[in-house]
């Protein structure tokens, strides 16, 4: 597992549902007596607006773990996660105070789990993915309005690159029956 391709897969579900989505984006310089160096010259791996309110500017740093490692030895899984989620938690204040902005720190681990900030942030797109979606069905219940072309590109998406980028499809409580799977195969979209 690559943390590129993490970013890039987290970067591409966020440009579905927010605006202004930028990887890598470049942080201006400040004044190094306020803060450390190293966050001084920090570049953050997602900047996205619209997640937690339609204009607000969130700042993502995406970190994985591996979480039987020897530096992670004698620790809970709770705890290496929350160990990770404080490491990046030294870029918050900087992108608080200079980018008025939030900060949200992105922890996976390489056998497939979440830290719980990094849990809620996908939680929150899945929620905001599903109020993009404008129809729901239900057996053969086929009068609800809208398409499922968009249902189609995000299922075949998560299907292709989940696994990839530790998204698997039960992290956001959908369950596509087996009649589903064969309409969504059948469309011609």
């Amino acid at each position: 597992m690559r943390h590129n391709s993490v970013r890039d897969s987290e970067a591409q579900i966020m440009r579905e549902v927010c605006r202004d989505v930028h990887t890598e984006p470049t942080l201006p310089p400040i004044n190094e007596n306020d803060y450390e160096r190293r966050v001084n010259t920090a570049r953050l791996d997602i900047s996205a607006r619209g997640l937690w309110n339609s204009c607000e500017k969130t700042f993502f740093d995406i970190r994985i773990t591996h979480p039987t490692s020897q530096s992670c030895s004698g620790k809970t899984l709770a705890e290496v996660y929350q160990h990770h989620e404080k490491e990046k938690d030294k870029y918050n204040q900087r992108v608080i105070d200079i980018e008025k902005s939030s900060f949200n720190p992105l922890v996976f681990t390489t056998s497939g789990g979440m830290a719980p900030e990094c849990n809620r942030v996908n939680k929150r797109l899945a929620e905001k993915i599903a109020e993009e979606v404008k129809q729901v069905w239900y057996a053969d219940d086929s009068t609800a309005v809208g398409s499922l072309a968009g249902v189609k590109k995000w299922w075949e998406y998560l299907q292709a690159n989940g696994p990839v980028s530790l998204h698997h499809c039960t992290d956001f409580g959908i369950k596509i029956t087996d009649q589903g799977e064969r309409l969504l195969e059948s469309l011609d979209l």
